[in-house]
């Protein structure tokens, strides 16, 4: 099985194919490079591989598996956690805030605050049930907003009686009408009297309030129902899309074993050179930053550890003289020395170089073979992009050429190298005919 796997790859921007179609496998402990001309899609598959980029199309495996952050029971509850507080707030701001709160708190004194009773008040609140207040010895019966008195009872039992009849006339206020006998107006539900006022004005002007509260419960109801599911909706696939995309992102990748340089140096210039090292080791630091912050136990020697570990690259890249020097005064080919020890420090399995030899002069670039055959006598596989066929012909085990972003050859250097294909795509149709 091949070390690392890349079938059918693909990567649009729009509508411009950038790699298209793009099929390779590396063996374990290989130096294997990808060349082509300008523009022919190298650095684009190097961002995928590294997840910069998501690809379009394609399966991108290490060691028989996809490098992504798994799928776990916990995430699960954090999404419908974040679902349910998004629910909740989007279910807040179409209910009415100002008048929840009111309802939650207005009838309650500080003596009297409990939870069941904010909860109960909540709750009235949001399902439209109307409450009653005991304040004195004597008891109200309130609107599903507490903002207004329906009526007053003597007694706990005669409030709950009215309460019920109340409810009631609520529920059905649709179907209710109102009987005049002896000058009285009853409302009526069916053959029931639920509510006799003075006159039939005053029981049809109860009758309409009775009303006026089942359309703002009903509405109430649907923002509430609207806004906790649209909201658990909105949350929940929020998170889950965060995490979908973000399960391939770049510092999982490098978790995985897989790390890189790039085209153009992308240093810490105004860290000295361990720091910027030091920095490539961050994913061995077990204390947290609240940890390192304030110096906890057991951090000293976590520092110390990777300062060895440190040390030990910029002595293994020739760059131990210079640890204190701020990386932005190095030479040209100093920094690319350091890019290679920071990429180092995450201890990778598979190592990207992207024109490591970019800018180098002939006495650089013999280094620079060196220091990538002892990369590999490490036990670490390299993906190389490189411009100089001389360092590529010489240090490859195996070539891969892109053109346009498809693969036009695969093979040894000596295959490559006589492939009419490469020869055509670097020299022109013309200038080989």
């Amino acid at each position: 099985m091949a070390f690392l796997k890349v079938e059918n790859l693909s990567m649009r921007f729009g509508g411009l194919a950038a790699v298209s179609k793009v099929s390779f496998a590396v063996e374990k402990g290989q130096i294997f490079s990808i060349i082509g001309p300008n523009g022919a899609g190298k650095t684009t598959v190097f961002n995928v591989v590294t997840g910069i980029y998501e690809p379009t199309e394609g399966d991108i495996r290490l060691d028989g598996k996809v490098e992504a952050t798994p799928f776990t029971l916990l995430r699960l509850l954090a999404w419908t956690a974040v679902g349910i507080l998004t629910g909740f707030v989007l279910m807040m701001a179409l209910i009415n805030v100002d008048r929840f709160w009111r309802a939650t708190f207005s009838s309650l004194d500080r003596s009297t605050i409990t939870f069941g009773r904010v909860w109960n008040n909540a709750s009235g609140y949001l399902t439209g049930r109307l409450a009653i207040v005991e304040k004195g010895g004597k008891w109200t019966i309130l609107d599903p907003t507490r903002s207004y008195v329906i009526q007053s009872a003597d007694s706990e039992e005669d409030a709950n009686s009215r309460l019920e009849r109340f409810e009631k006339i609520v529920a059905n206020s649709g179907i209710a009408t109102i009987q005049v006998v002896d000058g009285e107006g009853a409302i009526m539900v069916g053959d029931e009297s639920l509510l006799t006022l003075q006159n039939q004005d005053a029981a049809s002007q109860a009758l309409e309030e009775f009303r006026k509260i089942e359309v703002d419960r009903s509405r109430r109801k649907t923002f509430a129902l609207i806004g906790l599911f649209g909201g658990f909706a909105v949350g929940f696939l929020g998170a889950f899309a965060m995490w979908r995309r973000a399960r391939g992102a770049p510092e999982v990748i490098a978790r995985g074993g897989i790390a890189r340089t790039f085209q153009n140096i992308r240093l810490f210039h105004n860290m000295t050179v361990i720091e910027n090292v030091l920095v490539g080791r961050d994913r061995f630091y077990r204390s947290g930053l609240i940890g390192m912050a304030m110096n906890a136990l057991g951090i000293t020697p976590e520092e110390n550890q990777n300062l060895r570990v440190a040390g030990d690259l910029l002595r293994f890249v020739g760059l131990d003289a210079k640890a204190n020097m701020l990386a932005k005064n190095l030479p040209y080919g100093d920094q690319r020395r350091l890019e290679i020890a920071r990429a180092l420090a995450t201890e990778p399995r598979l190592l990207l170089l992207d024109e490591p030899a970019a800018g180098m002069n002939p006495s650089e670039s013999a280094d620079l073979m060196k220091l990538i055959e002892q990369i590999r006598s490490r036990g670490i596989t390299i993906l190389l992009i490189e411009h100089h066929m001389n360092i590529v012909m010489a240090i490859s085990d195996r070539i891969v050429v892109l053109d346009h972003g498809v693969k036009i050859a695969e093979g040894t250097p000596e295959e490559v190298r006589s492939n009419p294909a490469v020869i055509e795509a670097y020299l022109g149709k013309e200038e080989v005919s």
